[in-house]
């Protein structure tokens, strides 16, 4: 047999609830006689952690690290038979904080995938660090994980052989749209040569200005090119535009 990796050592807790380097190990006195047969029955609660973080794309959050708050986490245990056979057990599901932050507790050496989602948003897993970044595509299958849930989607990672210290990144790329200008009363002509101040209402990231320029370009033309991009660029009764910021609902 020849070994290719070390998992590092994980210290276990056995009999007692794992609360980190501070676990006051337990201690079982079995007693034995002569001859006799001795037992006791021990379990092993041993976790470790993996965090996170569900968060924006810096070039919609000013460079700010601005986290998606409440994302749902759910995690799937893998498990797979000598035949090569391997189904995911029922999820447990986790929500992050308000800053999009998340840790979980898994038992060392499991194989784990992370699933995440927020109610119309897309998500997609970014990588191992925080300046990661990913695209949300869709999966050329949906991938099947129990009875009742699938993923079809990128917005899921699987470790391996958890050790503990791992640490995954998700990014919330969604998409919104928005008609902002001002306008002449109910002529709906547009006003130029304005700015507006635009301010986070969660509080991430300080307010800025948006000059009409950079709305509707520089030319003030539907085709110009360095303007706010339309949805629908060829319907001239729409000035319904991508919203360059993130989409903090």
């Amino acid at each position: 047999v020849r070994a290719t990796e070390q998992l590092t050592d994980v210290v276990h807790i056995f009999n007692v609830e794992d609360q980190g380097i501070h676990t006051e190990q337990s201690e079982v006195k079995v007693p034995m006689q002569h001859l006799g047969v001795g037992s006791s029955v021990m379990e092993d609660n041993t976790v470790v952690t993996v965090s996170g973080i569900v968060r924006f794309p810096s070039n919609r959050t000013q460079d700010v690290i601005c986290g998606l708050a409440y994302a749902t986490i759910k995690t799937y245990i893998k498990s797979c038979n000598d035949f090569n056979g391997c189904e995911y057990e029922e999820p447990m599901q986790y929500t992050a904080d308000e800053l999009g932050m998340f840790e979980i507790a898994i038992t060392p050496g499991e194989t784990v995938l992370f699933a995440v989602s927020y109610d119309g948003h897309d998500i997609c897993f970014a990588g191992t660090d925080i300046s990661d970044g990913c695209d949300a595509e869709d999966l050329s299958s949906p991938l099947f994980l129990t009875t009742q849930d699938s993923i079809s989607t990128n917005s899921f990672v699987e470790l391996e052989a958890i050790t503990g210290g791992e640490y995954i990144v998700f990014q919330d790329v969604t998409a919104r749209t928005i008609d902002v200008n001002l306008y002449a009363g109910a002529c709906g002509v547009a006003y130029q040569d304005y700015t507006m101040l635009i301010t986070p209402a969660n509080g991430c990231g300080a307010a800025f200005t948006v000059s009409s320029a950079t709305i509707t370009g520089s030319t003030a033309s539907r085709s110009a090119t360095d303007q706010w991009t339309f949805v629908d660029p060829d319907d001239d009764t729409s000035n319904e535009r991508y919203w360059p910021y993130a989409a903090m609902d």
